[in-house]
């Protein structure tokens, strides 16, 4: 049995504030301790005494596994912390999609009774390490589970030099450029015309966005690729950088774009019986409303 269980909240879902207090007093019903992010600790109603308190780094550390009551917005989140100390996520779907999440919210005693039982394993995925040299020369890192993406700052079209472990792949021009993990391939880049991609795959996508040239598709290259992104001077633009489409860092054109496969990976806790051709047909025959 896991020992002890972190709880987080999507603070903008009115249903996780309320779904949180029955959750952590099921836990603690069944033998397990339970902690909450501090800084969400007085958004929670009737939360139990017994329940500790952890900041940022404690919270994202200590827990042996983090459920995460939101949708797959809150998964992303949850995960680029998560992956520094290998702490596993299961998450309980209060949005839309709920590609990333393993139960649903009128089901969450079933998916916490499987998670007490032993009722699981581990699904791990690759995710992306992103730098960013801006024209100072100063380097900026993030991580992304999904994808890392590039834009114009305005309308117009961007051209982007892609280079593979030091040999040009590309120059192109486009509305943006996606690299994509496996995991992200259900994500922006589907949306953007590239390919669905089993999870476990070790690779990486590289998805033009509207490109000008009729013949550009998405590259499938190997996730121990070292990708590079430049911006050809000739160019007057200025961009935008996205991180799983909830970070977003300007960018100039004498800016440099590196990434490569992180050495970290999100781990997922998934049920028996849960499996990801099942749930894509599903998810993905399924309108959004």
């Amino acid at each position: 049995m896991i020992q002890e269980i972190g709880v987080y909240l999507n603070t903008d879902k009115k249903e996780s504030m309320n779904l949180a207090p029955q959750c952590l007093a099921y836990l603690q019903k069944k033998g397990v301790a339970t902690a909450v992010f501090k800084d969400q600790a007085n958004l929670i109603p009737d939360i139990p005494k017994e329940t500790s308190h952890y900041d940022y780094d404690d919270f994202f550390s200590i827990p042996k596994a983090i459920l995460a009551l939101g949708g797959d917005g809150t998964m992303l989140s949850v995960a680029r912390h998560a992956c520094f100390h290998s702490i596993p996520i299961l998450g309980i779907n209060l949005g839309k999609l709920g590609f990333l999440t393993e139960g649903e919210a009128a089901h969450w005693r079933a998916t916490l009774s499987a998670l007490c039982t032993g009722n699981y394993y581990f699904d791990r995925r690759t995710m992306l390490d992103c730098r960013h040299k801006d024209s100072t020369g100063v380097e900026h890192h993030d991580i992304a589970l999904n994808d890392v993406f590039v834009r114009n700052s305005d309308l117009r079209m961007m051209r982007v030099k892609i280079s593979i472990d030091g040999e040009e792949l590309d120059n192109l021009r486009a509305d943006g450029l996606i690299v994509a993990t496996p995991t992200g391939s259900t994500a922006y880049s589907l949306s953007a015309g590239g390919p669905v991609v089993a999870p476990n795959a070790d690779i990486h996508i590289v998805n033009p966005v509207c490109p000008h040239r009729l013949h550009d598709k998405a590259y499938i290259v190997p996730a121990d690729s070292k990708l590079q992104l430049t911006f050809p001077e000739k160019d007057e633009q200025n961009g935008v950088l996205s991180v799983d489409g909830q970070k977003y860092i300007p960018i100039q054109k004498s800016d440099t774009i590196t990434i490569e496969k992180s050495k970290f990976k999100t781990t997922f806790i998934r049920l028996e019986g849960s499996y990801f051709y099942e749930k894509l047909r599903k998810k993905m025959s399924t309108e959004i409303k």
